[in-house]
């Protein structure tokens, strides 16, 4: 599965370069395996403004090609309001590659730690940051603005974990952030907004920590 999940990265710094990005990453377990599935957009209105088209865009996607191990599939997202991408396969909890080791949660003690792909070192925080520290201060109020309303979102099936306490990101200077948690009846809901990753040094982006209550 390593060839699948590493275009993830790739693909979500593709689209920050171009402008705010939505993200959905659910976690599943069913037969034995765990159940993963990401979904990467952006709003159609938002590509016009930049001078895109749907079509273009795709075309620079250039994923039909891609070389997935069987099992895993990939979707284009095209609707009237969003063009992206969706991504879903599935791994073996007993596997033994570290590649695909680094995609599955980790329970230690009464915690979960929760792989989060846009956290990545090289992924999205320092992208973002660059447009929010425009020098051009309307530009970098813009890009605030637009980066506040999004949101990333990390579903979590009720079968893996019946019950949550608190969820955060560790802190690096002895300051956890807090991160709401909804319930979603299946499923947990974890929010993230895209701009705290643009805080650079102060958290530990890459996974989600879900203490049980």
């Amino acid at each position: 599965m390593r060839r699948f999940f590493r275009l993830l990265p790739l693909l979500f710094v593709f689209l920050s370069f171009m402008s705010c990005v939505d993200y959905v990453q659910s976690i599943g377990y069913k037969n034995g395996k765990y159940q993963l599935y990401y979904k990467i957009t952006l709003s159609k209105m938002v590509l016009a403004m930049a001078g895109e088209d749907s079509e273009a865009f795709f075309q620079e996607m250039n994923m039909d090609g891609a070389d997935l191990p069987p099992g895993a599939v990939f979707r284009k997202v095209d609707t009237d309001l969003e063009a992206g991408i969706e991504l879903s396969g599935e791994i073996n909890p007993k596997t033994a590659d570290e590649d695909d080791k680094k995609m599955l949660p980790v329970s230690v003690g009464n915690r979960m730690y929760v792989p989060f792909l846009p956290g990545r070192e090289g992924v999205m925080p320092g992208d973002l940051s660059d447009i929010t520290e425009s020098d051009d201060d309307m530009t970098s109020a813009m890009a605030k603005a637009m980066l506040s309303s999004a949101k990333c979102r990390i579903l979590l099936s009720k079968k893996m974990l019946p019950a949550v306490g608190t969820v955060y990101f560790e802190g690096l200077e002895g300051q956890d952030y807090p991160l709401p948690v909804f319930d979603y009846g299946e499923t947990f809901c974890i929010e993230i907004p895209v701009i705290l990753l643009t805080e650079k040094g102060k958290y530990k982006f890459d996974r989600v920590v879900v203490s049980l209550p």
